[in-house]
C-alpha cells in the first residue's frame, strides 16, 4: 500500500502541476481510498471531499462511496452509492452497478441497526453480476462480506464457508491488505 500511496501522490502532484482536471478526481479518490484503507483518515478526507466536489463520472463516484465507507461515513457512502446505482442501472453500466451494490451492502451492514436482509440481497446481487462480468476481486469481497453478515446473524457455517472462499480467492489474487483483513475475519470465525 505504501508504494501505491507514493505513486498516487506523485500522480496527483502531476495532475495539479499540469492542470489535468479530467484525471484529478480519479487520482484524488484513489489516493484518498489508499489513505483510508491504511487508517490515515485525516489525509483521506480532504481528497474524498475534493472528489465529491469535482467528480461527475461513475468511476470516481463509486470510489468516493467506498472511500466514505472506509473512513466510517456510512450515510454518505450509502447516499453516493445509491446515486451511482440508480445512474448506472439506468445507463446499463453493469460493472458500476455491481460495485455500487457492494458498497450498499457494506453500508447496510455497518449501520447501528444493521439491515441484514438488505445487505444480503445487495451482496448476492453484486456477487452474481461481478461473477458474470469477471470481476474476481469484487466477488472475493462479496464472499467476505457475506461471511461477516452470516456470522453476525449466527449462521456460523455459512459465514465460515463464505470467508473461506473469499480468503482463497484473495490469496490467489495476492490482494495484500484485504487478504490480511479477510484472514483475520476467518480466524475469528474458527
Amino acid at each position: 500500500m505504501d508504494k501505491a500511496i507514493a505513486l498516487l501522490a506523485r500522480s496527483l502532484e502531476i495532475c495539479r502541476l499540469w492542470d489535468i482536471r479530467q484525471n484529478l478526481p480519479r487520482v484524488a479518490v484513489a489516493l484518498g481510498n489508499a489513505f483510508a484503507a491504511t487508517g490515515r483518515v485525516g489525509e483521506a478526507m480532504p481528497l474524498l471531499e475534493l472528489t465529491n466536489e469535482r467528480a461527475k463520472n461513475a468511476w470516481p463516484r463509486v470510489q468516493l462511496a467506498q472511500g466514505y465507507l472506509l473512513v466510517g461515513k456510512i450515510e454518505e457512502a450509502n447516499s453516493v452509492a445509491n446515486k451511482v446505482f440508480q445512474s448506472s442501472l439506468a445507463r446499463g453500466y453493469r460493472g458500476y452497478t455491481a460495485l455500487s451494490l457492494y458498497v450498499l451492502a457494506e453500508s447496510n451492514l455497518c449501520k447501528d441497526l444493521p439491515e441484514t436482509a438488505k445487505a444480503e440481497d445487495h451482496y448476492c446481487r453484486a456477487m452474481a453480476l461481478a461473477d458474470e462480468l469477471g470481476m474476481r476481486p469484487l466477488v472475493a469481497h462479496c464472499h467476505v462480506g457475506l461471511g461477516k453478515l452470516y456470522r453476525r446473524t449466527d449462521d456460523l457455517q455459512r459465514g465460515k464457508d463464505h470467508l473461506t472462499n473469499g480468503v482463497a480467492m484473495m490469496r490467489e489474487m495476492q490482494m495484500g491488505l484485504w487478504l490480511e483483513r479477510a484472514e483475520a475475519e476467518l480466524k475469528a470465525a474458527n
